[in-house]
């Protein structure tokens, strides 16, 4: 009786290694575009909170909104 263990051959190894690779490079681009989506959704909501910042401030002070101008280098600060 003769038994031998077949392994895999180079070539099948080689095609696994392929196929792993072009699934592993799908996964990495849905998840850079996915980061790239949550960049979006953040700087949105920062940008909203300072909105709403700005109108508490507008709220206390009569209308009137934060001026920047006057803290700037070289303007006076009547």
């Amino acid at each position: 009786m003769n038994l031998r263990i077949r392994g895999f051959t180079l070539v099948e190894l080689l095609i696994a290694m392929v196929i792993i690779l072009i699934l592993a490079g799908i996964v990495m681009a849905v998840i850079s575009r996915t980061k790239a989506d949550v960049r979006k959704v953040v700087c949105l909501s920062n940008l909203k909170q300072l909105g709403e910042a700005e109108l508490m401030y507008a709220q206390d002070y009569d209308g009137y909104f934060p001026s920047f101008l006057n803290t700037l280098p070289g303007h006076n600060n009547d």
